[in-house]
């Protein structure tokens, strides 16, 4: 199989799961339509909710999904955007929202800005839980958006936050799969800045060792994850 075109993979499979779809209005302009009651979003999270209890608490309500994601929405945050909730329906279990228009990130060109991102959400005790890049979107403003929140957390712990962290570089190392180079860019202007941001980056990135998150590694090209394992190594050698 050739990885070549993984980015565009991965983004047709997240549009046969999606529970979103763009409306236009009569009256001109777009809204978002999240159904979280479709039976997609129960399939795609029960093998996750149920298996990975351990490392991160992902939810399979899709009452407490969309309470999950009101409530992300509903902050104000300082380093990234999230969409106005324009109207949320709890007995059809539906939120819509405001359409933003942009691209999805570029893992190596907007490694800072995620980074950026994950870290606020980090010192405000949160965590995504479901951080792949394309519930990030990048305006033509390169403002970034946050436009998934439903498996959002608040309280989170450090294994929860090191679960994000790792997450996005497993996503990543997948789309560096044929560039380690770039993988190993990535990843080091992901984590330097991170650090930079977050308060309690050394504790959380200590907590990537945690025996818990084996598994999420043994996923990862063997190649990769020793460039990651070195980058971390690095950065928590500066703070």
């Amino acid at each position: 199989m050739s990885f070549k075109n993984v980015s565009d993979i991965a983004a047709m499979f997240d549009k046969l799961i999606s529970q979103s779809e763009v409306v236009v209005l009569p009256q001109g302009g777009k809204v978002v339509i999240k159904r979280f009651s479709k039976e997609v979003g129960k399939v795609k999270w029960f093998p996750i909710a149920t298996v990975l209890k351990v490392i991160y608490p992902f939810e399979l309500s899709p009452e407490k999904r969309l309470q999950r994601e009101l409530k992300f929405f509903s902050n104000s945050w300082s380093l990234f955007k999230t969409p106005k909730v324009l109207d949320s329906n709890l007995q059809e279990l539906t939120i819509t929202r405001e359409y933003v228009e942009g691209r999805i990130p570029d893992l190596l060109r907007d490694a800072e800005v995620l980074a950026n991102a994950l870290a606020e959400i980090h010192n405000s005790c949160w965590a995504l839980g479901d951080v792949k890049h394309t519930n990030f979107i990048v305006t033509k403003e390169n403002i970034l958006y946050v436009v998934d929140a439903e498996q959002s957390i608040e309280k989170a712990t450090d294994l929860n936050k090191a679960w994000d962290i790792l997450l996005l570089t497993l996503i990543a190392s997948y789309n560096f799969i044929t560039s380690p180079q770039n993988f190993s860019e990535f990843i080091s202007n992901f984590l330097n800045r991170y650090a930079t941001v977050n308060h309690r980056s050394k504790e959380i990135l200590n907590s990537l060792n945690d025996w818990r998150l084996s598994g999420l590694y043994l996923l990862m090209p063997i190649s990769h994850t020793t460039k990651f394992n070195a980058a971390v190594k690095e950065v928590l050698k500066n703070i």
